[in-house]
């Protein structure tokens, strides 16, 4: 599949749809799937191809698209996803919400 888009030099969006369908599923199938989420990707277009999938070496190709993921959440979950340790640790109030209730009692 990844021969045929770059071949066809299919736009970025269709591209991932394609290959995140492949099986069987691996971690470059789940960043693609995750790309493909609305508002997760960065710097993709519907109508032309800027990512180079012509890339040789695979390992290159997921960084430069996992570059592409916006937002920490999405990242997050592609690694939870792959079944790696995400990269990003949560922030305090949603690691430990009864900080803020121990803590705005103290202010009382």
């Amino acid at each position: 599949m990844l021969t045929y888009v770059s071949a066809e030099e299919v736009p970025d969006y269709i591209a991932l749809h394609f290959l995140a369908k492949c099986t069987p599923a691996n971690d470059f199938t789940h960043l693609c799937s995750y790309l493909c989420i609305d508002g997760a990707a960065q710097y993709l277009s519907g109508r032309v191809q800027s990512v180079n999938f012509k890339e040789p070496n695979l390992e290159d190709l997921f960084l430069d698209l996992e570059w592409r993921l916006g937002s920490k959440t999405a990242k997050n979950d592609i690694y939870e996803a792959c079944g790696k340790p995400p990269p990003f640790l949560p922030t305090v109030a949603v690691a430990k919400p009864w900080l803020s209730c121990t803590f705005s009692r103290n202010l009382q």
